[in-house]
């Protein structure tokens, strides 16, 4: 019976853990100065929320716009034909430019 007395007696148990709350109170200080951070993050999300609706706004305006990005899209393929003709002019390359104009008939092939 000695021995069970002695846990509940024992002051220095409760004590150990009323320090550990003290040392959460050192701590609760330094916690203020977090409360603002998470206001900034508050004043961040407000002009996001903002921003949706003039976002929606634009992507009416990009739906229209979308067909002009294709129009670029197919504009590279123009350009791919502009180098033929300088290959052609040099000798050296003469066998490498019928190897060209081969892949090229195939790439057309396969794009008609």
């Amino acid at each position: 019976p000695g021995p069970g007395p002695a846990p509940c007696t024992g002051g220095p148990k409760p004590l150990s853990p009323a320090s550990v709350p003290v040392s959460s109170q050192d701590k609760l200080p330094t916690l203020p100065p977090l409360p603002p951070l998470p206001n900034q993050e508050e004043n961040y999300v407000t002009p996001i929320g903002d921003a949706p609706a003039v976002d929606y706004e634009n992507q009416d305006v990009a739906s229209s716009s979308r067909p002009v990005i294709l129009k670029p899209k197919k504009l590279p393929k123009p350009p791919a034909k502009l180098p033929k003709p300088p290959v052609g002019p040099k000798p050296g390359l003469a066998d490498m430019t019928a190897e060209l104009q081969k892949k090229l008939e195939k790439r057309r092939a396969l794009e008609h």
